[in-house]
């Protein structure tokens, strides 16, 4: 310091350009912070967005599955059956309406074990009697059968019988009382109708074995004329038309 005349020269030095570089990177320093801080909520963001989108992709190819899946089934419904593959399993009820159409009854079951194979059973039986009991028709007859279904629908089928029973005809001077015997090849084709009905036309060719007696009524009293045994090969062991009642069925998975 120096004093010339009345003035006095103070002179003062101030660091003024660290302080200036101090307050720079603070402040770049609070700016990259700012610029983390944004960067990490846009990350974030953009996570759930892709999460939310997922999610709502994987709900969309859900409800798109389950009505691809609705509609195939009710395609499957609505078609008509009898142009559809057989591929259930079912028991059903079954009836000769030629039988019937004589005065026979006659019922019987048949199970579809699957689609190519059915086990079946059919029973008759009727006793008639007229012009004071000179005339007599008197039958019972249980004929169990294996079919094997052939074809796109399994409409046609092929099958082995086996029936046996006793019978008591006549129809003249002499009848003729006895049991019977047989069996054979069966071929037919079966008429689905709507789901609970089938028609059931059917033909057997065979052997029938018939044992019996001969008889004659004289005065109200039964008299015996001889025995007789009767095999018959290449017979018509069975021509039929049945009607088929669906009682339980069961649809393959």
């Amino acid at each position: 310091m120096r004093q010339e005349g009345d003035f006095v020269i103070v002179r003062l030095t101030v660091l003024v350009k660290e302080t200036a570089v101090t307050d720079a990177e603070a402040e770049a320093r609070r700016k990259a912070e700012a610029e983390r801080l944004a960067a990490e909520k846009r990350a974030e963001q953009e996570r759930l967005a892709e999460e939310q989108r997922k999610a709502e992709e994987a709900r969309l190819a859900a409800e798109k599955a389950e009505a691809e899946k609705a509609a195939q089934q009710n395609t499957l419904a609505d078609t008509p059956s009898e142009t559809k593959i057989t591929t259930d399993y079912h028991l059903s009820l079954r009836a000769n309406l030629l039988r019937w159409a004589t005065l026979t009854p006659d019922l019987g079951l048949e199970w579809r074990i699957c689609p190519s194979w059915g086990i079946a059973v059919n029973g008759s039986w009727t006793s008639w009697s007229w012009s004071d009991k000179d005339h007599r028709y008197a039958l019972w007859e249980v004929a169990p059968e294996v079919r094997y279904y052939m074809g796109e629908k399994k409409a046609w089928y092929l099958g082995a019988m086996f029936k046996a029973g006793q019978f008591n005809y006549k129809l003249s001077e002499t009848g003729k009382q006895g049991d019977l015997m047989g069996g054979g090849i069966t071929a037919g084709y079966q008429l689905r109708l709507n789901k609970a009905l089938d028609l059931d036309f059917n033909l057997g060719l065979g052997y029938l074995n018939a044992d019996f007696e001969k008889y004659e009524v004289i005065d109200g009293v039964r008299v015996r004329r001889g025995n007789e045994t009767k095999l018959v090969w290449s017979h018509q062991c069975r021509c039929d038309i049945g009607m088929e009642v669906i009682l339980i069925r069961r649809n393959r998975v």
